[in-house]
């Protein structure tokens, strides 16, 4: 009797974490800080310089 019930308890036991594993999946990493991109034109460095 208590061998049965020992296999009908582990697989219950997988199922409940196949199912927690497939209704909730892993959230994407989240990334560190976005790079900001600066683009001066060769112009706008020009005006820059001759303040």
């Amino acid at each position: 009797m208590l061998r049965p019930f020992r296999v009908v308890a582990f697989s219950l036991a997988a199922l409940v974490t196949a199912g927690v594993a497939l209704a909730d999946p892993p959230a994407p990493p989240v990334p560190a800080k976005p790079k900001q991109v600066v683009i001066i034109s060769f112009d706008s460095a020009r005006d820059i310089s001759q303040w």
